[in-house]
């Protein structure tokens, strides 16, 4: 498990670290003589609201005993796109560093797909595929560092953890043993990390950010069905592309 969320942060910071080189190339070329809300900055909070956009997906462990399933040949996930949006409130701490709280609601999907062999015979297979939507309360707190503002630029990198309630859960529904069904805990939890713009405009202040989320609790319920028994623990993988205005 510890291994699985060190592995994670690892990609998730090789991403924001490439998305940081990005944007500060961007912002090393701009030129804009003319500062826009010179004391914006001296405030000790900000409020605001995020739009978005989300990609979500699953991050899948497997029993030992998965491969000696009778019937069950794989299990795989495909992600889907969803859009989010919330409440800023930023509040400041110094001159590069700020809390960040930014309750919304975030609307994903992804799809689980199980391939079963058909009466044992392994050279014929079907798929069966499950969509499994949700909408998210997401509880996030973060800190924000903010390097040293250029004209009207400033980058910044943030991280933080995270709460969810999945309005949509089905973890306490009742099917019956022909139905294709996963249930998913109502509660998630765990990191996540950004790299972003901010840019002062005229009257607000836009910032353009990319970030990614990992749960580190197990969100299957373990209801001894095909669709979960091999499952040993399921993750939310999610990608955020969001426009904070301030």
């Amino acid at each position: 498990m510890i291994r699985l969320v060190i592995i994670h942060i690892k990609s998730t910071f090789r991403i924001t670290l490439i998305s940081f080189l990005i944007l500060f190339s961007y912002v090393s070329f701009a030129q804009d003589p003319v500062k826009n809300m010179p004391t914006y900055d001296r405030a000790p909070w900000h409020p605001g609201f995020t739009l978005g956009f989300n990609t979500s997906d699953f991050v899948i462990n497997f029993t030992q005993g998965f491969s000696l399933s009778d019937s069950l040949q794989q299990i795989t996930s495909s992600s889907a796109s969803g859009f989010d949006l919330g409440i800023v409130t930023d509040f400041r701490l110094g001159d590069n560093f700020d809390l960040r709280f930014v309750p919304g609601l975030a609307f994903a999907g992804r799809t689980l797909y199980y391939t079963f062999t058909h009466n044992n015979n392994r050279n014929v297979t079907y798929v069966l595929s499950k969509t499994v939507e949700s909408t998210y309360a997401d509880l996030p707190i973060d800190l924000k560092f903010k390097s040293v503002r250029i004209n009207n630029y400033r980058l910044y990198v943030l991280g933080g953890w995270k709460y969810a309630i999945d309005f949509l859960s089905q973890a306490n529904a009742i099917f019956t043993p022909n139905q294709a069904n996963i249930k998913l805990t109502r509660y998630d939890f765990g990191y996540e990390l950004g790299v972003g713009i901010d840019l002062y405009l005229e009257f607000f202040k836009l910032s353009i950010e990319l970030k990614a989320y990992h749960g580190i609790n197990d969100i299957v319920v373990k209801d001894n069905t095909p669709y979960s028994r091999y499952i040993a623990g399921l993750f939310t993988k999610m990608f955020y592309f969001d426009f904070n205005f301030e």
